[in-house]
């Protein structure tokens, strides 16, 4: 696949990331006024509960972020399924007519009222579709049009394939209103020649997914396309209640009285923008639909974002999936994802290969008129570390004491998307553990092994331990087929299942320095092949505990420490440097 590279990453954070604006830091107004909310309420009576969900609006500061200026097409998501074999979405199907006719007349066996709706389509897919029985593919003129059918995980797993991920339902508000308190990206009142809804105008238009920009005055102050109709976009927010949100009563035009008390569940995600298939007042910016994370719709899409620290996106998603076992406690509360430290590469699809594969929209649809911003991502690769946010310890013989009685501290997370050479480490999010000098005999006795030159005469027999608590089986890691070298010190990389799988042997002893001294920083070692990463975790008064390893990626291009493929800021060490 023909790429280009992208990104310039300074210290200070993300400078620019083609493919994505840059919306600055600001304020704005989350969430619909109460009497905004009463009025709509007493229109539409049967949106009580959905409107409600809306009300508590607060002023909220948000932090610089990039977000994609359209929602992301279907010749997006193509590149992706064809770098990954993940499953097409379910509108890139091609049913033949006694496909459909089989799975009718079955679907009818069991209920006389089925129909082969676009949600029978999508079930039916997402259980057969590794079968190969029936054909997909996208067709050129459906390139520009957002992508579908798809589910948060859908949309979570491609944005850590292409080193993003979901704006959160703050971001989504910013990037559509900037800090006004407008109703819509494009001005205060709806406008049903600007909206791809259930009634667009001219009306061969409505109820219609249209290509992203194809409207182009639908766009916020910001340059952000369609986040009012078209498609609903996830966010990475759950559907929680805003915290100045009140359950009330809304008399409504006919007399009745509702109570609204919508059901908030955490464990759902919230979509914003509204859809093709909804209503005018559905493509508000306040409007909050929360819905399970599973669900896969044809009129659901998302778009994406990112974080101006390097390498954060990456780090966020994979990490949170590591078992707070491992971490001394979730890795939301645990880990310094703002102090993350490595390298990455972005990179993106030719522009030339990419209009050889389009061909113009079927009519009635509008022509896209794609912002100069609009970018298809390709595949990103990622090394990094994640420092723990702490370690309370004054001295390091206080560390390898209670290592001793509760097993290797828990120092930061490796996230990887290559393979790691020396540590024979395949690509993965571990946890990196601190391991302190042992001897040969408790290694052994750990299940693991040691170099031949230091395997003692005689082997220790195994130990009984009345209180099975003290025996180190129970909170050490499984460290059997790892080689340990006595009187050495490592950061053992464990996966979630707390198996060790590889142990880096630390550069230097760890050591506490002055927060303000204390370094935090990766270079390239072009002398001894290896990215050397020197990362802090803060301790006591001011203090920050210093770690330093060399890692040695390497992929199908063969060895990855060399000047001219990781972007971003280090140093590069020279072959020749002492």
């Amino acid at each position: 696949m023909l790429t280009s590279l992208l990104l310039l990453v300074l210290p200070q954070g993300l400078q620019e990331l083609p493919g994505l604006i840059e919306i600055p830091a600001g304020h704005i107004h989350l969430g619909a006024e109460l009497n905004r909310a009463k009025e709509l309420i007493a229109q539409k009576p049967n949106s009580a509960q959905w409107l409600g969900a809306e009300v508590g609006r607060e002023k909220k500061d948000v932090e610089r972020f990039f977000i994609s200026p359209t929602e992301v097409t279907n010749e997006m998501y193509f590149h992706f399924v064809k770098d990954t074999g993940a499953m097409p979405p379910a509108s890139w199907t091609q049913f033949t007519k006694e496909q459909r006719l089989a799975i009718i007349k079955e679907g009818k066996a069991k209920d006389r009222a089925f129909v082969f709706s676009d949600y029978v389509k999508s079930a039916w897919w997402e259980k057969h579709w590794e079968e190969g029985t029936v054909k997909w593919a996208l067709l050129d003129h459906q390139a520009l049009l957002p992508v579908t059918f798809m589910s948060h995980e859908d949309a979570i797993t491609y944005c850590i394939w292409a080193g993003l991920r979901l704006p959160t339902e703050e971001e989504w508000v910013r990037a559509a209103r900037s800090d006004s308190e407008l109703e819509y990206p494009y001005g205060e009142n709806f406008d049903a020649t600007l909206t791809a809804f259930e009634a667009t105008k001219p009306k061969q238009l409505a109820f219609k997914a249209l290509p992203v920009s194809g409207l182009p005055g639908n766009k916020s102050s910001f340059g952000c396309f369609d986040m009012s109709g078209n498609v609903w976009e996830w966010t990475d927010s759950n559907f929680s209640a805003f915290p100045k949100f009140k359950s009330f009563k809304v008399k409504t035009e006919d007399g009745m009285t509702i109570d609204v008390v919508p059901e908030f569940d955490a464990s759902s995600a919230i979509l914003k923008g509204g859809s093709y298939q909804n209503a005018d007042f559905n493509s508000r910016i306040d409007t909050r639909l929360g819905i399970p994370r599973n669900i896969r719709a044809p009129h659901i899409g998302f778009r994406v974002a990112s974080s101006a620290t390097p390498l954060w996106n990456h780090g966020w998603y994979s990490a949170r999936n590591l078992p707070g076992s491992l971490l001394d406690g979730m890795a939301e509360r645990t880990l310094s994802f703002d102090n993350i430290l490595g390298f990455e590469k972005h990179r993106t699809v030719s522009s030339d290969l990419l209009s050889k594969s389009r061909e113009d929209v079927e009519k009635p649809l509008p022509a896209p008129n794609l912002p100069e911003s609009y970018i298809v991502f390709d595949r990103y690769d990622a090394l990094g570390i994640i420092p723990s946010k702490s370690l309370d310890f004054q001295k390091i013989k206080k560390m390898e004491t209670v290592i001793a009685q509760k097993g290797p501290l828990p120092v930061g997370a490796l996230v990887s998307t290559v393979a790691l050479e020396e540590a024979n480490i395949l690509p993965g999010t571990y946890a990196l553990l601190f391991c302190p000098r042992l001897e040969a005999e408790f290694i052994l006795e750990l299940g693991a092994t040691v170099p031949v030159k230091f395997m003692p005469e005689e082997l220790p027999e195994s130990k009984e331990y009345e209180d099975h608590k003290k025996d180190p089986l129970t909170f050490w890691p499984a460290m059997a087929g790892i080689e340990i070298e006595p009187d050495q010190e490592y950061l053992l990389v464990v996966d979630s299942k707390k198996e060790v799988k590889g142990a880096i042997r630390l550069l230097k002893t760890p050591k506490l320095e002055r927060i303000k001294q204390a370094p935090h920083q990766v270079a390239i070692n072009l002398k001894t092949q290896h990215l050397n990463f020197t990362f802090r975790v803060e301790g006591p008064r001011g203090k920050a505990w210093v770690f330093s390893v060399g890692l040695k990626p390497r992929n199908k291009d063969g060895a990855l420490v060399k000047e001219g493929y990781w972007d971003g800021s280090f140093d590069v060490i020279p072959a020749e440097q002492d």
